[in-house]
């Protein structure tokens, strides 16, 4: 069983530890961090299963972390709990639950009070993440009691995983409105191939951002990836405007405020089948598809890539 991620943002060194410490006996995984900013960028990299911030933080402040998790597409579900402290201005509480902290603790704090808050919180969003509020689809756990369910029937089966290439920059560039336009677009076209192509057991999960898992049988995933890799390529440029969809590139400021070109989005789909029952739980066949994943997105333009050790490459 994976344990719950637990990111802990505290400057003080023994405010930091006493959570810490607390949360590691109540059975959670807990990374803790100083500076805010390395808060953000881990956040988007393993999207932990709940935030704690304390509310006065060098660099960037607890209330703008707070506000930059939720604006985030990829970690705005995460719940967060504000530290405070006596001295914290009650118009600063308020400013930090209308950003869209979860709740408060006041510092110092009892232990028990953070567990019960912490256990709360975890229960609230493993429920809110059943479904994703944006294409209707199951997300995280759902994929998981379905994979779990195959493995446990010795059935083949393989998982395809669709992740979106340069899709952060589609973002930055023309906002999340039109993002969630892409997603919902891409939840069609591969529900499409999935109806047309897949058995009527299939599984599609939307496990947040651009990243959704189609699981059918082996004999299914060419057409269906050739499908949608077809009309990915087909319709994706669409939703750019008409001078980046003839010069093929946007141009994007980074967070050093450097100018850099992006090609249109592509689409890497990588493919983990369970022949002769070689899967044995969940956390495995995620490491075998994350490995195809990062070996599809080093190849040109839209692919997808089987398990290496049948491998297959198909592109347009």
């Amino acid at each position: 069983m994976n344990l719950k991620r637990i990111l802990v943002v505290i400057t003080d060194e023994e405010t930091g530890k006493l959570a810490e410490t607390t949360l590691q006996l109540d059975g959670y995984s807990v990374i803790r961090v100083t500076d805010a900013l390395n808060a953000l960028e881990y956040a988007r990299l393993n999207k932990p299963d709940l935030v704690i911030v304390d509310i006065d933080m060098p660099r960037m402040e607890g209330l703008t972390l707070n506000r930059r998790i939720r604006h985030d597409r990829e970690i705005h579900f995460v719940p967060i709990i504000m530290l405070t402290s006596a001295r914290t201005h009650p118009e600063d509480r308020i400013a930090g639950l209308k950003l869209g902290a979860d709740d408060y603790l006041l510092k110092p704090f009892v232990p028990q009070d953070l567990s019960i808050k912490v256990s709360r919180l975890i229960i609230r969003g493993e429920e809110h993440r059943a479904f994703s509020p944006l294409t209707r689809l199951p997300g995280n756990y759902a994929l998981e009691a379905e994979i779990t369910k195959r493995i446990e029937s010795r059935k083949p089966f393989a998982a395809c995983y669709f992740d979106l290439d340069d899709f952060r920059q589609f973002n930055d560039h023309y906002g999340y409105e039109q993002g969630d336009r892409v997603l919902r677009f891409l939840s069609m076209i591969i529900s499409g191939a999935q109806n047309q192509w897949g058995n009527k057991g299939d599984f599609l999960a939307h496990l947040g951002g651009d990243d959704f898992v189609l699981v059918t049988a082996q004999d299914k995933v060419k057409a269906v990836c050739d499908q949608v890799i077809h009309e990915f390529n087909h319709i994706i440029p669409d939703y750019y405007e008409e001078h980046d969809r003839k010069s093929g590139f946007i141009t994007v400021l980074s967070r050093k405020g450097e100018s850099r070109k992006f090609p249109l989005m592509t689409i890497s789909v990588a493919v983990a089948p369970n022949e002769s029952s070689s899967i044995k739980h969940y956390a495995q066949l995620l490491d075998i598809l994350n490995e195809m994943k990062h070996y599809a997105k080093k190849q040109p333009g839209s692919v997808w890539v089987k398990d290496r050790r049948q491998q297959t490459i198909t592109k347009e």
